[in-house]
């Protein structure tokens, strides 16, 4: 058994900004997959609700402290922390007060007027495709402002 303590590693270094980014860049996808598939793919319990406040309290918390360090040292990171920010803080209205049909088909309309509306999974999934790269590409943009609306879109087809 080894008598060597933490201290006496040699490899050991304090915690860099990216180091930050990149444990906090892996939670938030963790946490919007968490909910993806625990609250917008299917209808969850009342308790499942609470955690998921729960959870998304932590996160908006560690997101505001990536933040703070990316304002201040990781300009370049910024752009995502903010994206990020704004997703977080449309996820509780995304899960306690999802988008009906109606809805969706409205800015649907808005945003593709050319096209039928139809029932046909395929359609459906067609738009889910669009509305994804439409998601993709806002994020690359960082045009945060239309990002909520096409993700309470997607996951309402």
């Amino acid at each position: 058994m080894s008598t060597a303590t933490v201290a006496d590693r040699q490899d050991l270094r304090p915690l860099s900004a990216d180091d930050l980014f990149d444990f906090w860049s892996r939670r938030t996808d963790e946490f919007m997959e968490w909910r993806r598939r625990n609250f917008i793919a299917r209808q969850a319990a009342r308790e499942e609700l609470e955690e998921h406040s729960k959870r998304l309290d932590l996160i908006l918390g560690l997101t505001l402290h990536m933040y703070s360090v990316a304002s201040r040292v990781m300009p370049g990171a910024l752009r995502t922390v903010r994206g990020r920010l704004r997703q977080l803080e449309d996820s509780r209205s995304l899960v306690d007060n999802p988008m009906t049909h109606p809805e969706a088909d409205a800015i649907l309309r808005q945003v593709f007027p050319d096209e039928p509306r139809t029932p046909d999974i395929a359609v459906k999934q067609n738009v889910r495709f669009s509305v994804a790269h439409g998601l993709t590409r806002a994020a690359e943009w960082s045009n945060a402002s239309a990002m909520p609306s096409l993700e309470r879109v997607y996951w309402s087809c």
